[in-house]
Formats: C-alpha cells, sequence, structure tokens
C-alpha cells in the first residue's frame, strides 16, 4: 500500500501500490460538485475514498456516507478516513448499491463509475481494475435507479464518464428524472476533442442545461500557463 498526499500536505490517500489507483479526474469531479456544507452526501464506489476526503476537507461537507463494493478498496477507505480524521464526518459503507438503502434520504450524490461498457477494448487481468474501468458491477443504469430511489426531490446527482458515453448519461437521464442540469468537459492536451464529461442532474428539476468552460491539461512546453485545471490542484475551491 501507498500513502500519496494530494492537493494539500494534510489530505492523505491510502491506495494500493498495485491495482486500481484513481486519478485526476475524480479531484476534478469533487471540485466540479455544486455540494453545499450541509448536504447530505453519498458517494458511489467511493474507492480509497479521494473524493469524500476532498469534498469533507476543501468543500466542508460535514456529513458523508462512502459506499464501497471492493473488499480491497474498501480497507483502504477505512485507513484514508482515519488517515484524514475524518470519522465524524465519513460513514464508510461495504455494500453494493443494488442492494444497499441509506436510511435517510440524500442531498447530493456524486459517483466516479467505471467508464467503459462491458468487455470494451483492453481487458486488464487485475479484478480490481476491471471492476474500476468496465460497467458490469455499476452501470449508469445502477446510478441513476439508486438515485431515483433515494434522492430527495430536488437533489444533485454528479458525476463523470468518457465523452464518447455523453449521449448514454444524456438518455438515462430523463428515464429517471434526473435533468441535466451542468456539463463540463476536459479536453485532451492538445485541445482537439473532448476527453471526459462531468454532469450534474437535479431530480425533478426543470428542462436547462448550462454548458460550463472548458478545462485542459497544463502545457508540457508552458509549464506557467494559467489554465482551469492549474486552479483546481492549487486548492483554491472557494
Amino acid at each position: 500500500m501507498s500513502f500519496d498526499r494530494i492537493i494539500r500536505n494534510d489530505i492523505c490517500i491510502s491506495q494500493p501500490d498495485k491495482g486500481f489507483r484513481f486519478g485526476l479526474d475524480s479531484c476534478i469531479l469533487a471540485w466540479f460538485a455544486s455540494v453545499k456544507r450541509k448536504d447530505a452526501l453519498l458517494e458511489i464506489g467511493a474507492g480509497s475514498g479521494v473524493v469524500s476526503v476532498l469534498l469533507a476537507k476543501l468543500k466542508g461537507v460535514r456529513k458523508i456516507i462512502s459506499v464501497e463494493l471492493q473488499e480491497g478498496l474498501y480497507s483502504h477507505l477505512l485507513e484514508t478516513v482515519e488517515l484524514n480524521g475524518l470519522k465524524q464526518v465519513i460513514a464508510p459503507i461495504h455494500a453494493d448499491i443494488r442492494g444497499y438503502k441509506p436510511n435517510v434520504l440524500i442531498d447530493f450524490i456524486i459517483a466516479n463509475p467505471p467508464y467503459r461498457k462491458s468487455k470494451s477494448g483492453f481487458i486488464s487481468e487485475d479484478a480490481a481494475k476491471r471492476s474500476a474501468r468496465f460497467d458490469d458491477d455499476l452501470s449508469l443504469e445502477d446510478i441513476f435507479a439508486f438515485a431515483f430511489k433515494n434522492l430527495r426531490f430536488g437533489g444533485k446527482l454528479a458525476f463523470s464518464g468518457v465523452a464518447e458515453r455523453l449521449t448514454d448519461a444524456l438518455a438515462v437521464s430523463r428515464k429517471y428524472n434526473l435533468e441535466p442540469k451542468r456539463l463540463q468537459l476536459l479536453y485532451s492536451s492538445d485541445r482537439k476533442g473532448g476527453k471526459l464529461f462531468f454532469l450534474e442532474n437535479v431530480y425533478g428539476g426543470k428542462a436547462g442545461l448550462k454548458i460550463l468552460p472548458p478545462l485542459w491539461p497544463p502545457d508540457k512546453n508552458n509549464p506557467d500557463e494559467t489554465c482551469p485545471y492549474n486552479l483546481i490542484l492549487q486548492g483554491d475551491w472557494s
């Protein structure tokens, strides 16, 4: 296992040396979410806990349920919560959301789900990597069905995905009365095409989608360039 500090020195994440490790898309998703401090928040597929910890540390969310299915990642989630002194804020739950029901309605659900459809592209021999990348264990339909049952009316769902699956996300959104309200794209380093999307939906919301300014990685040939991606990693999320 490794202990990795991100964005600020007081944020430390426990994760495996080998197998699935979080990416910067998790940081962007946490930054993107328009969650409020008072919201009761639930993270689906919390992994090692990076999104939940960032929301607690950088956005001041005070009540978080972090649900993780994989036993190995769940053990890292427990360690991460302990390392960051957040046992009174984050409640880790070892469960499959397809059979789990929280005892209260949730204000905000966040998920960084597997990006790829089942059996598409390279299939890793590592079980944790397969589960994190392919939607056999957690599909978009699963996420929206869970949100539909457990969000309060007016509650929000924020999640990310690969750009080519944006139409899938938009199609399933209205099936579950979760209106798309905010969309942001992360572009590739050459800015020629969208790479990832970040989408926020409102349960029972009125039609009207706001498309936010694009994000892109820093230019390696010009490291001093000011870009939105750099601002996220500087940790000023106010």
